[in-house]
């Protein structure tokens, strides 16, 4: 008895049992907010069907949970390594690209010749600035909206699920006006963020799938990260069976549903093209909750000076640089990030919520305590089954239990 008990003191004080311990609220947290999303419904009917989560305290190590299937068709329970498009998240991947090569090149963020240089089929655009089409003071459009000017109204059911280029989707926005004179407002559009992946290829003679792998995929290991041109599917090397159907579920306020896409419709196999630059990649919260990481920390991907331009925030009211503290705006916009002041512990914190055809993706950052968490979801439009209040409930009682 003294020589089991003297054993089961020194297992409880070696330190894979303390964190094993340590973890175990965090797990459960997790998982509780995981089944209660999967039975809630869609105002506009239908559900999720997976949920994968990843978080990470600090320097101890990730905590992982998946729960559901691959889709309503696919009993296949979900795991570590199932394949979510992140949509928008993909926006931040560019600003890195671009902050890189503007410190490899010599260029200035606030060059106001670079767009007319490189892209003189674009004049109505010629004065626009690299910070403003990172941070969405450009002026240029939405592209999809649902509104009357959305450039996607116009294509037909075939189109729209089949590979559309990106200067295509540019040569349509550029017929539209400007919304603001360049730097004069904010609005979000997708067309920003696919012109910088074109001005990425102008600048490198690369395609820009080609650049965010070697810069970024490869020196952060993301073994399950892909930036499809196309179709996921297609991807080379890729593990179809660990793709996870996405389901799109609208109605929602403000948005109307695209006609010939029916609800609940399947869009795994549709393209991605229509994102492109702007929301194509596909990844695991595992791989995100990596990059979340090197995104806003000094390292391989960034330097200080270059983090302090990613985070620096414009306003989403008027556009207007931001500084985020009690008794202002809540919320910012940087190059592909978002900032939110948080009153629960008087800091900044950073988030995104990239949502495309079928699939939500949510990351938070906190950075005074190293608290990171990435969750992706088989449905969207995410304010369906997890809204805002709902990830910042769940990054607070992680927050509480961080230690």
């Amino acid at each position: 008895m003294k020589q089991f008990l003297s054993s089961l003191l020194l297992l409880m004080s070696s330190s894979s049992f303390a964190a094993e311990l340590e973890s175990q609220p965090l797990t459960l947290a997790l998982e509780s907010f995981a089944e209660q999303l999967l039975h809630k419904k869609a105002p506009a009917g239908g559900r999720a069907t997976a949920i994968s989560m990843a978080v990470q305290c600090k320097n101890n190590s990730p905590i992982y949970v998946n729960v559901g299937t691959h889709g309503f068709h696919d009993p296949t329970p979900i795991h570590k390594n199932s394949l979510f498009r992140i949509g928008s998240i993909t926006k931040s991947f560019i600003s890195v690209v671009i902050l890189q090569l503007v410190q490899e090149k010599g260029l200035s963020l606030d060059d106001s010749t670079l767009i007319a240089k490189y892209f003189p089929e674009y004049p109505k655009w010629r004065h626009i600035t690299l910070r403003q089409l990172l941070n969405m003071t450009s002026g240029i459009p939405a592209n999809s909206t649902g509104l009357a000017d959305d450039i996607f109204l116009q294509f037909s059911e075939q189109e729209y699920k089949n590979y559309m280029s990106p200067k295509k989707i540019l040569g349509l926005e550029h017929e539209l006006p400007l919304r603001f004179a360049p730097g004069t407002g904010f609005e979000y559009s997708n067309a920003n963020t696919i012109l910088l992946g074109q001005f990425i290829e102008k600048l490198t003679g690369q395609d820009i799938r080609h650049e965010v792998k070697q810069r970024i995929f490869k020196k952060l290991d993301l073994q399950h990260t892909y930036f499809p041109k196309d179709k996921i599917f297609m991807v080379p090397g890729i593990d179809q069976s660990a793709i996870v159907h996405g389901y799109s579920f609208y109605p929602q306020q403000g948005f109307k549903q695209y006609s010939f896409i029916p609800e609940g419709a399947d869009s795994s196999r549709w393209t991605v093209s229509i994102s492109n630059a702007a929301g194509a990649i596909v990844s695991t919260p595992a791989d995100i909750n990596t990059y979340i990481h090197a995104l806003y920390n000094p390292g391989p991907l960034l330097n200080e000076a270059q983090i302090k331009d990613l985070t620096t925030l414009v306003s989403k009211i008027s556009g207007s640089s931001l500084v985020l503290k009690k008794g202002v705006e809540e919320l910012g916009y940087g190059m592909g990030i978002v900032g939110y002041y948080w009153p629960k512990i008087d800091h900044v914190i950073y988030l995104f919520n990239g949502s495309t055809e079928g699939y939500s993706f949510i990351y938070l950052y906190a950075p005074k305590n190293q608290l990171y968490l990435s969750y992706a979801v088989n449905v969207n439009p995410a304010s369906q089954v997890a809204g805002f209040d709902n990830s910042i409930e769940l990054f607070s009682k992680l927050y509480s239990l961080c230690k």
